[in-house]
């Protein structure tokens, strides 16, 4: 999960209220840039429409009409991350460490 970028969609949307997914691309494309080989814009944008997609299924997240917001269990299952993981700065100032 860590490596598709699932944990970094859930701390984007932890320090969030909810968003939209062109709310979280701009950091989404960075995060892709850093840690993968993604870089067309309709890459990114499918990968990041697939995670989100994941994390609504796995009920991590809710999609309410064309916004997205972590649940309980989303910021439950970041916390155990971030707890396994320490040196994960983005879940320290999410709050979840």
């Amino acid at each position: 999960d860590d490596i598709e970028g699932m944990l970094q969609l859930l701390e984007l949307l932890a320090g969030r209220e909810q968003a939209r997914r062109a709310d979280l691309l701009p950091e989404w494309q960075a995060f892709l840039h850093q840690h993968s080989k993604f870089a067309s814009p309709s890459s990114v944008k499918t990968t990041l429409y697939a995670r989100l997609y994941n994390l609504v299924e796995r009920e991590l997240i809710t999609r309410e009409g064309m916004s997205y917001k972590i649940t309980e269990a989303g910021r439950k299952w970041l916390w155990q991350s971030a707890a396994r993981t320490p040196n994960r700065p983005a879940q320290r100032a999410a709050g979840c460490g």
